[in-house]
């Protein structure tokens, strides 16, 4: 109708507009052409990450050039976590190990951390083996040299009855002088903790 300079019809109301009619805020996240936050733009630049190929769907992988991750469906995507978590060579590893795995094999779905993350806490062999606290209730008590001795009845290894049964399960008894502790490093070391 403007275009074309033609006149305007009976009951249509027109106005120039020498003004926006729309007043937007500079910190609004919403532009005027887009009714709602992220609405066509967003989708817009998302679709651009996707590409079909043979009717399959594929997601252009962010950090690899090239790489087309197969987008599958979530209940596919937390079997194939479970079976890189816990199966034959599964390891328990991590969430966000278990979602670079995944990437990595080539596979995508929208919801693979929160699904790696339920995996994980739903897993009865991690959750055994989770990190605990591993300090001792109480102040760690050392045990002399002659508990040893007391407990296991050593009192002399130059008795006959301990020499015969070390010669009866061929145990060899190498003697070394108090005086030239260099000779065994096993009387250093011993001699170490005494002192």
């Amino acid at each position: 109708m403007a275009a074309q300079r033609d006149p305007v019809p009976d009951g249509v109301f027109i106005s120039d507009l020498h003004a926006p009619s729309i007043h937007v805020k500079p910190d609004s996240p919403q532009r005027p052409s887009d009714p709602m936050p992220g609405g066509p733009s967003l989708i817009a630049r998302c679709a651009k990450m996707f590409v079909t190929t043979d009717g399959e769907l594929y997601k252009r992988s962010p950090s690899v050039v090239g790489m087309l991750m197969k987008c599958i469906l979530t209940q596919q995507g937390k079997d194939l976590l479970l079976e890189i978590h816990a199966g034959i060579c599964g390891h328990h590893a991590a969430p966000w190990s278990l979602v670079s795995d995944a990437f990595r094999q080539g596979f995508y779905w929208p919801t693979t951390l929160r699904d790696a993350e339920e995996v994980v806490r739903t897993c009865k062999e991690c959750q055994f083996y989770a990190r605990q606290i591993h300090l001792p209730a109480q102040a760690l008590q050392t045990n002399p040299l002659t508990w040893l001795f007391a407990v296991w009845g050593l009192t002399n290894f130059t008795d006959n009855k301990f020499l015969e049964f070390a010669d009866g399960y061929g145990i060899r008894i190498d003697w070394a002088s108090v005086g030239h502790p260099h000779t065994n490093g096993q009387v250093e070391r011993a001699n170490g903790m005494v002192l």
